[in-house]
């Protein structure tokens, strides 16, 4: 029973002591991809 609750006792600690920067990181790289999509896109907008 021990062994089989490790994993999710693991999980739980993990995700509460990163979910912060998890989310600061989870955003910064979405505004990145998002910059980049607009980017290529008018790119090539202006290329056609």
């Amino acid at each position: 029973m021990w062994a089989h609750q490790t994993p999710s006792l693991i999980i739980s600690a993990s995700s509460h002591f990163f979910s912060q920067k998890f989310t600061s990181c989870a955003l910064s790289l979405a505004t990145k991809i998002h910059l980049m999509f607009y980017f290529f896109r008018f790119s090539n907008l202006e290329c056609w």
